[in-house]
């Protein structure tokens, strides 16, 4: 087993030293899935097994999944949109908010959500994207919880590795802005 410390060593670096070995036959990780699509071509080049115990985004399967070398356990964001959108409906919501950043992690749920919501009975009152590694949430979560939504779906992205904003403290922004107008809106996060 080779253990890469990527806060001691660049990823991609790591990556293209791990591919290059022929003790390693398969790889666990990357976490993200912006790290999944840095360092995929290197192992799928190399015929080596990358299984990503946490990378979630949609685009991973329609760009990796003409290879039999990529591997996740966890399902894609998509399913976790339709979950938390299948709870807010189970638990009688009649219209959905979305705040999401607009990196790769909140892509997905960006695209989806929409069709999701409408496809679970449900309205989207609505779908905002902001630029977390430039601005803090506030604007964003008071633009949604003004549509007066039963439930507002707060998407976090983690930007720590590149140098922002990390998916915890963007998570306490998000919900000090929805303890701030009141709390009458019930706010669900992705796993992040």
């Amino acid at each position: 087993a080779t253990l890469i410390d990527t806060g001691q060593e660049d990823l991609t670096e790591a990556a293209r030293r791990v591919a290059r070995d022929p003790s390693v036959l398969a790889v666990i990780g990357p976490d993200s899935s912006q790290a999944v699509f840095t360092v995929a071509p290197l192992f799928v080049s190399a015929q080596k097994v990358m299984i990503s115990p946490s990378a979630t985004s949609a685009d991973l399967f329609r760009a990796l999944s003409p290879h039999d070398f990529f591997w996740r356990t966890v399902g894609s964001d998509i399913s976790q949109l339709r979950a938390l959108l299948d709870l807010a409906a189970r638990d009688g919501a009649r219209r959905v908010a979305l705040v999401t950043g607009s990196g790769l992690y909140g892509q997905t749920f960006f695209d989806w959500f929409g069709f999701l919501a409408a496809e679970s009975g449900l309205e989207a009152t609505a779908v905002v994207r902001y630029d977390q590694s430039s601005e803090a949430c506030g604007r964003a979560m008071s633009e949604a919880l003004s549509t007066r939504a039963d439930v507002l779906i707060a998407v976090p992205e983690d930007l720590a590795s590149r140098g922002g904003t990390s998916a915890e403290a963007t998570s306490r922004c998000m919900a000090d802005a929805w303890r701030s107008s009141g709390g009458g809106v019930r706010l669900l996060f992705p796993d992040s």
